[in-house]
C-alpha cells in the first residue's frame, strides 16, 4: 500500500518495477527494470521519460509500478 500513494516529485529518478496485482497502466514487460525520470503527472499517473535506444520515450505509469531511486 505505501507504494500506492507514494508521491513523486518532477525530476525523481525512478526504476520501473512492475506489480501484477494492479494491471491499471502496466508497462509492456521490456521496460521492465529500466530507469527514468519523472517528467509530470497525469490524473493518478506520472509521466515518466525513459530512453530506448538513442530515442527518449514518455510513459504514463501508476506509481504503484515506480520505485524511487
Amino acid at each position: 500500500m505505501t507504494r500506492y500513494f507514494q508521491s513523486l516529485e518532477v525530476g525523481d529518478r525512478v526504476a520501473l518495477i512492475a506489480n501484477p496485482t494492479y494491471h491499471d497502466s502496466l508497462y509492456r514487460a521490456r521496460f521492465h527494470g529500466r530507469s527514468g525520470t519523472v517528467k509530470g503527472t497525469q490524473g493518478k499517473c506520472y509521466k515518466v521519460e525513459i530512453m530506448d535506444g538513442n530515442k527518449a520515450k514518455i510513459m504514463l505509469l501508476h506509481p504503484i509500478h515506480l520505485k524511487k531511486l
